[in-house]
């Protein structure tokens, strides 16, 4: 089983409709991998873009109360 067919299954399999997956370290930097080879969301090769892929799925706080 390949990467990209186990991250597709992950995903089918997982109680979270909205999981992501998100790949980083050495192989990631060898080239200009994209997301989409693995089957993954995002790529990252240091924590700061992982924690700045994540602000994005934090859900806002409603303050129209």
């Amino acid at each position: 089983m390949g990467l990209k067919s186990l991250i597709q299954a992950l995903k089918q399999n997982s109680g979270n409709p909205q999981v992501k997956a998100h790949l980083g370290g050495p192989m990631c930097m060898l080239s200009d991998t994209v997301p989409d080879l693995f089957g993954a969301d995002a790529i990252s090769n240091n924590p700061l873009e992982l924690l700045s892929f994540l602000k994005g799925f934090v859900a806002k706080p409603d303050r129209s109360h």
